[in-house]
């Protein structure tokens, strides 16, 4: 196996197809007919990339062979994703017949640009696998019952394809809510990022029928499996190099046939010191599990199999039964409780020999990779969860609810209905001593939706609380979390911060800030005319930190403001006000003077810099006539650097995320304004034709970051060019900015 690379079984050819282009349309009564012919002589099997897709209602769109003995799809309107792709299975054989079935008044909303057809050259799912492998369907009447105590987590994992060429494994993870939402983790060596995220297809089920004896003549050829069961496109989260994980989420439901099952983790801070299983496709073949017995220990990737002390890999020594393969990255390790602690980097291990694995330690990529933000986004703290069967589960209206003691906190618990007979409910832990929690029914029956209802909850202290809501019919085990974020009443007003009591040079455009309330969840800030709050000028509400931008002011004037801390339970006194008196305002424009600055055709990141001799501190600022030739604009990221070394974002990759890969448009002329009526939401959404974007926006990032700096010396704008193959020039940008004159 390569290294640090996923295997490819398919090169990616590079075409430019739409229905306005190519194939044939046929008109049959109300509805109109493309169909589309591809041949790709030799490849074992064909898959697509439609780089833009939107269906319109009541459209179709199937692929199926010339005798029509084989269809995939159909693919419909719920198919469209934010993302406007979708990259289809693969398809056997060397020849393809798209159609597609759209009603003739709605043709016009048909988007279909196929970018990409993938010619597999190694046979996806026909790559043979080492014979000492142990398939996941052998039992206990085969002489492999150690693998029936694990038939939940194999329905975690899948065999994937990215980008239309590479091959790996993966596998579901749930999280701390038990929400059933589709994360799904991997390798990040397999090649999943923000762009490519939307070209995974992951397989599911993919298993031989029948247990194949490991070392057997069987073992080593192909299997039956399937591999019509299928999740295609998702959405990137977050990802780490150091630990060589990434997670997704899948942007649809899992496939219902799946039976999927959402793996459990462990956060424990200590190698497994018993059982470990791995379960894999090596090589796309049918899945296989592995079992190690002996101890694993801490290591790190590029140190082979020694003991590295604070590493971020696990290493298993060698395999007891089975093995891993190239194709196995990225499959999960699990400990003894079924609980995930990494997943597979690479290492020497195959059949006939005694080598080690090193997995990425996923109590390193808790933090290296923020996985707590997705997978504990309440913060609850919790260190190991367990699996969530999606055929068994309990579906609660809301997984964290705020509220103020001693009100009643209600959930509504939602049994499915694949339970075989009634659900016995319990709560765990126990609340505080003194307050009561009650089921409205702890032994629904299947499909039935009941309530938990917590009273007496000013035996609560103020403070966020985690509790399991578990579920089982004796056979199927299920639960769901909950967080309780219980507030007492505000005592203290805010004491306000900045800017000071009585200033006598405020900017116009002042950042406000004040103490935090520690058991505050919102402020709400006020600035008036006069002292006694009769002529506001703007009340600013539901404030997440302890600082705000207020409106502009006029200069030479003076202004009073004040702010209250908001919470589940009120809101406390408005804060004792403070007064400002703004400063005189002087304003000056500075063009750039210097001449073009090339942005070559590979990734790289280029500057223009302009020297700007002004007195006092900027209160405002804009920047115009920003103007950059390029040949793909969804390309660029615009950022402007203060004197100071402040950084602001004014546009990230027009047209990312909706696309992976951005405006394919030239040329750009802006302008930056934070009071511009246009947002950069609207500037993201543009893609017209030459220029590709023009106008006036806010940019990404607020310019007030800039506020208070000396607006003296060297700016920067920073273009940086995040694809190949797509070259420019900045050409040209002013800067307006106005900084205040101490009275």
């Amino acid at each position: 196996r390569a290294p640090g690379r996923a295997p490819r079984f398919a090169e990616n050819i590079e075409v430019d197809i739409n229905p306005l282009t190519h194939g044939q349309w046929e008109e049959m009564g109300d509805r109109s007919i493309w169909r589309l012919v591809i041949n790709s002589p030799g490849a074992l099997s064909l898959n697509l990339g439609f780089t833009r897709y939107h269906m319109p209602e009541e459209g179709t769109f199937v692929i199926y062979d010339p005798k029509k003995s084989r269809v995939l799809g159909p693919f419909t309107p719920s198919d469209n994703e934010v993302h406007n792709q979708l990259w289809t299975p693969i398809f056997e054989g060397d020849e393809m017949i798209l159609e597609v079935v759209v009603p003739t008044e709605t043709k016009e909303g048909l988007a279909m640009q196929l970018s990409f057809i993938n010619h597999d050259y190694m046979g996806f799912g026909r790559m043979l696998s080492g014979s000492c492998n142990l398939d996941v369907n052998c039992s206990e009447a085969d002489g492999w019952g150690i693998v029936d105590g694990y038939r939940d987590i194999i329905r975690s994992v899948a065999v994937i394809g990215t980008g239309g060429g590479t091959f790996c494994t993966g596998f579901l993870i749930n999280n701390v809510r038990n929400d059933a939402s589709p994360y799904f983790m991997t390798a990040n060596h397999c090649g999943i990022d923000f762009g490519s995220s939307p070209s995974l297809v992951a397989y599911w089920n993919y298993e031989n029928s029948t247990c194949r004896q490991p070392n057997s003549a069987a073992s080593g050829q192909n299997g039956n499996g399937s591999l019509n069961t299928f999740n295609t496109g998702s959405v990137f989260k977050t990802a780490s190099a150091n630990s060589d994980v990434v997670l997704v989420e899948f942007d649809d439901p899992i496939h219902p046939d799946a039976g999927a099952y959402l793996a459990g983790f462990s956060l424990d801070p200590n190698p497994p010191q018993d059982t470990t299983i791995a379960i894999h496709h090596p090589s796309t073949d049918e899945k296989r599990i592995s079992f190690e017995f002996d101890l694993t220990h801490i290591g790190a990737w590029g140190s082979g199999d020694a003991v590295v002390p604070g590493g971020d890999h696990i290493v298993v020594p060698d395999w007891d039964i089975g093995t891993t393969e190239g194709g196995s990255s990225g499959s999960p390790l699990f400990d003894k409780n079924k609980r995930v602690v990494g997943q597979l980097h690479g290492g020497g291990a195959a059949c006939g020999n005694d080598l080690y694995d090193s997995y990425g330690w996923f109590y390193s990529s808790w933090t290296l990779a923020g996985l707590d933000e997705w997978l504990d986004p309440d913060g609850t703290g919790v260190t190991e969860i367990d699996g969530l069967d999606l055929d068994f589960n309990i579906i609660l209206d809301q997984n964290i609810a705020s509220f103020c003691a001693p009100q009643d906190q209600v959930f509504e618990i939602a049994v499915s209905d694949n339970f075989e007979g009634p659900v016995s409910l319990s709560l765990s832990p126990d609340p505080p001593q003194g307050v009561s929690y009650s089921f409205s029914n702890d032994a629904p029956s299947p499909g039935e939706t009941v309530s938990l209802t917590f009273t007496n909850t000013d035996f609560f202290p103020g403070g966020n609380y985690f509790f399991s809501i578990d579920a089982t019919d004796g056979q199927h085990p299920a639960s769901s979390g909950i967080t309780l974020q219980v507030f007492e009443s505000l005592m203290v007003s805010p004491s306000l911060v900045s800017p000071l009591d009585g200033v006598m040079d405020a900017s116009t455009n002042s950042i406000y800030s004040w103490d935090p309330i520690s058991n505050a969840q919102l402020y709400d800030f006020q600035i008036s005319l006069d002292s006694t709050f009769t002529s506001i000028l703007e009340t600013i509400t539901d404030i997440e930190g302890n600082s705000t931008n207020g409106p502009n002011l006029n200069i030479l004037s003076t202004y009073y403001w004040r702010v209250r801390a908001v919470n589940a339970c009120g809101t406390t006194e408005w804060s004792q006000a403070f007064a400002l008196n703004t400063a005189n305002i002087l304003c000056s424009t500075t063009p750039y003077s210097g001449g073009p600055v090339g942005i070559p055709t590979n990734t790289a990141i280029v500057e223009a810099s302009q020297m700007v001799e002004s007195q006092g501190l900027i209160a405002d600022i804009r920047i115009t006539d920003v103007q950059i030739q390029h040949s793909y604009v969804g390309d660029l990221i615009l950022t402007l650097i203060s004197p100071s070394g402040t950084e602001v974002v004014l546009v990230d990759r027009i047209g990312v995320p909706e696309s992976g890969y951005g405006c394919g448009n030239e040329n750009l002329l802006l302008a930056f304004d934070d009071q511009a009526t246009a947002t950069s939401e609207e500037l993201e959404n543009l893609c017209d034709s030459n220029p590709a974007a023009a106008g006036t926006f806010q940019p990404v990032e607020s310019l007030s970051a800039f506020g208070g700096e000396s607006a003296d010396g060297t700016w920067t704008l920073r273009v940086e060019d995040a694809a190949d193959f797509d070259g420019g020039e900045i050409v040209n940008f002013t800067l307006d900015i106005c900084a205040t004159i101490p009275i």
